[in-house]
Formats: C-alpha cells, sequence, structure tokens
C-alpha cells in the first residue's frame, strides 16, 4: 500500500526541536503538505482551516491537550488517522487515548520507520474497512 504523499499531515507538539525532527521525517517520507502547531489551540486552528488526513498530536500541550484536538478531528473529520506520539508511559494515558478513539499511539522516543510504519498500517487498515 502507497500514502498519498499529497495528503495533509498536522503536528501539534510543543517542543519545537521535536517539532522539527517530526517535519523532517515526514518530508522524508514524500509528504508535502505539512502543518505544524505549538499548542493545542493552534492544532485546532491549521485543522478547521486544513482538514488534515493524518494529525500527529502530543498529549500533554499548553491551552489544550492533545485528547481534547483528537475529540474534535475525529467528530468533525470521520476520515482523519490521529495518532497521539507521547513520552508518557502511564496506561491511563493510553486507556484515554483510545476512549477518544484516537488510531495510534507511539512513545517518545522513536525511530523513523516506527512513524512511517504506523502511518503505513494505520492507512492500510482504513482502506481495508472502507472497501468491506
Amino acid at each position: 500500500m502507497k500514502i498519498d504523499k499529497n495528503a495533509k499531515v498536522l503536528i501539534a507538539e510543543d517542543d519545537p526541536i521535536l517539532r522539527k525532527v517530526l517535519r523532517s521525517m515526514l518530508t522524508h517520507f514524500g509528504f508535502k503538505h505539512i502543518y505544524e502547531a505549538h499548542d493545542g489551540a493552534e492544532a485546532l486552528a491549521l485543522g478547521r482551516t486544513h482538514q488534515p488526513r493524518y494529525a500527529l498530536l502530543d498529549i500533554y500541550m499548553p491551552q489544550m491537550d492533545g485528547w481534547e484536538v483528537a475529540q474534535y478531528f475525529k467528530k468533525e473529520f470521520p476520515d482523519i488517522i490521529v495518532i497521539m506520539i507521547t513520552a508518557s508511559r502511564d496506561i491511563a494515558d493510553v486507556d484515554k487515548s483510545f476512549m477518544v478513539e484516537v488510531d495510534g499511539y507511539i512513545y517518545k522516543p522513536f525511530q523513523q520507520e516506527v512513524l512511517l510504519k504506523k502511518i503505513l498500517d494505520l492507512t492500510q487498515q482504513r482502506q481495508l474497512l472502507k472497501d468491506s
């Protein structure tokens, strides 16, 4: 399965270095439309404007946490694929993420290949659901 490299991707991460790293990874994968937010409120605004196909959300951000952003995105953009990216190893955070119906979860730090595989797997799963 190939990923649509023209798909819009939103990165919401309050750490500017990690935002830059994520952008670099996504650019390396071939994505052309990448939007960056430094907090949840900005992520929400960018999401409303650009309606991304993928959202990579940090859980703990200023203004609005990743769960709130994910809930809004899942309600407003049913086809969006939301991946939570966090350093938290708290099982309650994982549980809460899946309660708000995120599609995937990645622990920081991670390898570039892990992110690409997660995006590929979730895209394939979504396509299989549509086809059935």
